[in-house]
């Protein structure tokens, strides 16, 4: 049987949680099936070497902007070339111009992969996702929030929709570490505790409002040290303000990682306070490390963490709210280790790679059918 050509179209291969996503679709799905390739619009980046390590025909387009007429053709024009069976876009700039350029190029079949509720939209963003959606076949959405914003917002027909949920590996949190051979890895003595968050340092993911609330926590668990882990372009904000409020001692700024199982194992509890997500991959992380969470109301967060039951869910924006959530966790051992059994298990059940590809490989061969 002939392999169907599945090309992966991304803005650039930067380590990052969408691209996360493309890489385990890319190296998962089954190769006896169907032939991946992942093309960057825009440039490549620090996913490239495992890409290639597997196999996987890595081109880099060169555009440097999604909008321009020129991009858009050569785009078409290489698609030609190549005779893909399925075109899938990634994010918002390359879902625009991918989409266009595959129809433009008679690709057969295009999906599109809506990785987070673009909250910031606007009427033209809206306008414009509701056109493309009438020339797509399908539009994968990361979760139930962003479907229904999908809907409610851009007003694309339900048909058009699928929620296929983020998965990871679970296998990277079969054989961690010792959680004090973990710790003191990271200098952390055997009497503190650890509060991590995993994610990009920008507005969107709300450090700012953990720091805040770090001044409440301190006052009165003294004991209490902060990780944040990632980079980006708020990292001497955040640090101007650990200064400000005597913080400096309590909170560290790890920057990129690559041993976040590893972090995750040496933590009591997780806080991600972000303002707008799809579906957090760090967030799924620290459940399958056995950590209770803390996370706001947004996005598909409440879809992952169970309030009361795997974490505890806290309004956006709200310092004073996660410090509440976190103090109240740390008075409770109990509900800290019941919270983080019952976080392994709903990973296990409804956010492992394996049920995220096979839910990709049902759609594909469902659109294969169709060519």
């Amino acid at each position: 049987m002939k392999k169907a050509k599945v090309i992966h179209m991304v803005e650039d291969l930067e380590v990052g949680g969408m691209e996360s996503i493309v890489l385990a679709i890319a190296c998962g799905i089954d190769r006896d099936k169907y032939d991946p390739e992942v093309w960057c619009v825009h440039k490549r980046g620090g996913f490239l070497e495992k890409l290639e390590a597997a196999g996987i025909k890595v081109v880099d387009m060169g555009i440097n902007s999604c909008y321009n007429p020129k991009g858009i053709m050569k785009l078409s024009s290489s698609l030609k070339e190549a005779r893909p069976d399925i075109v899938h876009t990634h994010s918002y700039f390359v879902n625009v111009a991918g989409r266009i350029a595959a129809r433009m190029a008679g690709v057969p079949r295009v999906v599109t992969h809506i990785h987070n509720a673009y909250v910031h939209y606007s009427f033209l963003n809206c306008v414009i996702e509701k056109i493309l959606s009438y020339f797509t076949d399908k539009i994968i959405c990361c979760s139930e929030a962003v479907r229904n914003f999908a809907i409610k917002k851009e007003k694309i027909n339900f048909s058009k929709l699928a929620v296929i949920y983020n998965g990871i590996d679970l296998q990277r949190f079969d054989h961690m570490p010792e959680k004090a051979v973990a710790r003191r890895s990271l200098g952390i003595n055997d009497d503190e505790i650890l509060i991590t968050s995993v994610a990009s340092l920008t507005e969107k993911k709300g450090q700012k409002y953990l720091v805040e609330a770090a001044a409440d926590i301190v006052k009165e668990h003294s004991n209490v040290k902060i990780m944040l882990v990632g980079k980006g372009p708020l990292k001497n904000k955040l640090e101007e303000d650990a200064r400000r409020l005597n913080l400096s001692s309590s909170i560290v700024f790890l920057g990129v990682r690559h041993d976040i199982p590893e972090i995750l194992g040496a933590s009591d509890i997780f806080v991600l306070p972000s303002l707008v997500e799809g579906l957090s991959l760090a967030i799924i992380e620290a459940m399958a490390a056995g950590l209770a969470v803390v996370a706001t109301n947004v996005g598909g967060n409440p879809e992952v963490v169970h309030d009361g039951i795997t974490g505890t869910i806290i309004p956006p924006e709200d310092p004073e709210a996660l410090s509440e959530a976190v103090k109240a966790l740390l008075l409770d051992n109990r509900k800290l280790k019941t919270m983080g059994w019952d976080g392994r298990r709903v990973c296990r059940e409804e956010f492992s790679q394996e049920i995220m590809i096979r839910k990709i490989e049902q759609l594909y061969d469902s659109l294969i059918k169709k060519i």
